[in-house]
């Protein structure tokens, strides 16, 4: 163990120089510093084992994550690139998560979106996508910052980005079936995916509709006693719905629930704001 901290230390010097070039004002020279960086730590003939990384990576994630706005495209890619070999390698990401949500959120989940670069915006909304995968349950406390980036990202303002759409409507279904506590998120998730059913990019709205269906055949295996009675019932697909209309009683249960949540949230502001105004 001794071994392993005098190994990281000295890593960690090592890196010292290239961090401080970080904050140059020459773009080559921070570029190189980010590459000198990604070589020292993660092509060295004798790879740093976890316990190692998780030491070097707490002296220089802050200085790598403050490059997720470096003028230069290149210089964020390559950035993005580091903390996520980074985050793979480390055993846990929980103490990383207050300080690379709130820097996605800079990038991503303002009223307009801060990175202009189609393709750093698609590895960011990629980088989200691990950490919540990888952080488990402990993502809890930060699922508002998250929806809050999808959200904006999944109605890209920016016209030649199907690629960013696509991420999100892969991001948001895989939450809808793997994530932990996800039935608590349903009413800020599922309209997130509805949105993509309708989106111009027919592979994104083909993506969309298969993962709508896993969801709702999840939901049906994980709900089965409650569900046996509509199951048992449901009525002929109406003549009027259109060809191909992939219609299922998981899904349009599903849709209830969120719809009764979403109306209910607005019923109770309403009242609020009512409440207020006579109060006042």
């Amino acid at each position: 163990m001794a071994d392993q901290d005098e190994n990281s230390n000295a890593v960690v010097q090592s890196l010292t120089r290239h961090i401080n070039c970080l904050g140059e004002d020459n773009r080559n020279t921070r570029k190189n510093a980010l590459i000198s960086i990604r070589k020292e730590v993660f092509d060295r003939k004798a790879p740093l084992s976890s316990r190692e990384l998780e030491s070097v990576s707490i002296e220089v994630l802050k200085p790598l994550l403050k490059s997720f706005s470096d003028p230069v495209e290149k210089c964020r890619e390559l950035s993005i690139d580091i903390v996520s070999c980074f985050l793979k390698s480390v055993p846990t990401v929980e103490s990383k998560l207050s300080y690379v949500v709130p820097i996605l959120v800079q990038r991503l989940g303002q009223q307009e979106i801060v990175e202009p670069s189609e393709e750093i915006r698609s590895l960011l909304v990629c980088l989200l996508h691990f950490i919540v995968e990888k952080a488990g349950k402990t993502i809890g406390v930060y699922v508002d910052d998250c929806v809050q980036i999808l959200q904006r990202t999944l109605v890209d303002p920016f016209p030649e980005t199907p690629s960013v759409r696509k991420a999100v409507t892969r991001v948001v279904g895989g939450w809808l079936l793997d994530l932990p506590d996800r039935y608590s998120y349903h009413h800020k998730l599922i309209p997130l995916l509805l949105t993509s059913l309708s989106d111009e990019q027919t592979d994104i709205r083909e993506m969309a509709d298969e993962l709508w269906h896993d969801i709702g055949l999840k939901y049906e295996r994980e709900n089965e006693d409650d569900l046996k009675d509509k199951l048992d019932f449901v009525s002929p697909q109406p003549g009027h719905y259109p060809p191909n209309c992939n219609f299922n009683i998981q899904n349009f249960v599903l849709n209830s629930n969120t719809w009764s949540v979403l109306i209910l949230a607005a019923v109770c502001l309403s009242i609020a704001t009512c409440l207020r105004f006579c109060l006042d």
